[in-house]
Order: structure tokens, then sequence, then C-alpha cells
């Protein structure tokens, strides 16, 4: 993918996010990524097993379940568990018996002028009466995710903050915090740069596109 929206028009790029001019003359533009699905965090690897299912969207690892650790022993135990009292604390005793979780957590969807995921049980903070979201499935660890991660059974705080985390970043994909950067040097070199998640940690990247340092945009 490359950058060809207009960036130096009086009619700009409805994409373009913010600029930043550097001492040196280049110029590094912040764009929305038009193509996200090629960001999902979800088709890499990940530490974590996400299952959440959906009856109108395809969430979590769904697209990958055939090769993601305990998925389907994870989707079975939601089923079978699905209407029974305590729900939520028998798929969380299943997985750590069955699949050798250490942390489970559940994971809720609010779809509401767009999608949002959150780390919790129940309803999202700003839908107290859970109108719009609710508990949709869950996010926990395995041996092979454990590996991955270089973590140990005994370190279930460090797994938690991993898990926390890649619900955070698969929530910016859903919200479309995709962003690319198009960086232009002083003699007409290009670079870009897409797939990116997350305005801030962009913002860094951007800033640290030349040493030279940022004179507009800050």
């Amino acid at each position: 993918m490359s950058y060809d929206g207009t960036i130096t028009t009086t009619q700009p790029d409805p994409n373009l996010v913010e600029t930043f001019t550097h001492e040196d003359g280049s110029k590094t533009f912040i764009v929305l990524d038009t193509d996200p699905e090629l960001s999902n965090p979800r088709d890499f690897e990940n530490a974590g097993t996400m299952v959440t299912p959906h009856r109108r969207y395809t969430l979590g690892d769904e697209s990958t379940s055939g090769e993601i650790p305990g998925y389907s022993e994870a989707l079975r135990a939601m089923e079978h568990y699905a209407n029974r009292p305590k729900a939520v604390e028998h798929v969380v005793r299943y997985l750590r018996i069955f699949v050798g979780a250490t942390v489970v957590l559940p994971v809720g969807l609010i779809d509401h002028s767009g999608l949002s995921m959150y780390a919790s049980a129940g309803p999202h903070w700003s839908d107290p009466g859970g109108w719009d979201s609710g508990t949709i499935g869950f996010i926990f660890d395995t041996p092979k995710g454990r590996e991955l991660a270089g973590f140990t059974t005994d370190e279930t705080e460090g797994i938690t903050e991993v898990l926390r985390g890649e619900v955070s970043v698969y929530d910016q994909y859903l919200r479309g915090e995709v962003y690319g950067f198009h960086h232009v040097m002083p003699d007409g070199t290009e670079e870009d740069v897409w797939g990116l998640l997350g305005y801030d940690s962009l913002a860094d990247i951007a800033r640290e596109a030349t040493d030279s340092p940022i004179t507009e945009g800050e």
C-alpha cells in the first residue's frame, strides 16, 4: 500500500489526521488506514485465545479458530453452560481444568455507534442497563500461549496484563484506530508505514521518523 492522498493542496485528504514538519524540511503525515482488515491483531500470534462468538460479527479468533489452542473446547463449554446459573464461573473452571488455563478473563462488547470490546463481564460502564453491551466470551492463556510469551504458570500477574493488553489492542482495531504514516524527505524520498494501532504510539513513531526535531504539529 502507498499513500496517494492529497497532502499539499487546499483540499486536504479526509483521511489525513495530522502533519508533523521537521527542521530539516521533511514532513510526516499521519493518515487513517483505509484497509484495516490487513491489521487485524488476531491474525497474528498471540499469547491469549479469544473466543467471542457473535450472531452478526466475526470477532476474536473465530477466523483462525482451527489453529488456535483451546478454541473448540472453550466454544463447547460456553454453549454447554450458556443458560445455567453462574455460567461465567463454570466456563472459567472448565478452561482451567481441561485446557490448562491459569488466567481466564471475561470479555464484553458494546455495540452502539460502532463496536468496542472490554475485558470484564456484564454491561459496559457507559451502558449500565446492558441495552447495548454485555459479556460475549473469554480470553485465556494456554500452555502454548504461555510458552510463546515466555511465561510460567506462576506468573499470573504478567499473564493477566498481557491478556488485558490484547483485548485493548483488539478494541483499537474494532474502533477503527488503525493508521499509517507517510514521510517525505526534503529530496522527495518517501516512506509509508501502515497497519499501526493506536494514535499515541503512532505519533511517537512519526516523531522519530527523522533525526530532525519537529517544528510544527506537536
